[in-house]
């Protein structure tokens, strides 16, 4: 198998052309049949999907991740936002960790919070 992209290609170009050209045959004459073809691109796709989930079963989420994620939010949110609009840029992440890492970026002396609750207000200081 040859490599193009990042795909593996059953046998290169020469398999899909072959393929090609044997479903064509007949075409003028409406005889033709797409079986050769659709075996070739039915492969094709079963190939590319295993290799995908080879891939995903490799790639896992980094510890602090999460943490990382609610971080970034905070650099990249105007100087003055909400708790819940916070929350609601970092989709997936618990409102604990979410609290606790506003809670640490406060002791730290990177944010201030004025207020509490949804409507509290974390500020770059």
């Amino acid at each position: 198998m040859r490599r193009r992209a990042g795909v593996r290609l059953r046998g290169g170009r020469g398999d899909g052309y072959g393929a090609l050209c044997a479903a064509s045959r007949g075409w003028h004459e409406s005889r033709h049949n797409l079986a050769p073809w659709w075996d070739c691109f039915l492969g094709t796709l079963v190939a590319a999907y295993r290799e995908f989930e080879q891939r995903v079963g490799i790639v896992q989420a980094a510890r602090g991740a999460k943490t990382d994620m609610v971080r970034d939010a905070v650099k990249r949110l105007p100087s003055v936002i909400r708790l819940a609009d916070l929350k609601r840029v970092c989709v997936g992440v618990s409102d604990a960790t979410v609290t606790r890492v506003l809670r640490d970026l406060r002791d730290q002396g990177v944010i201030e919070v004025t207020g509490s609750g949804p409507g509290g207000c974390p500020t770059g200081s």
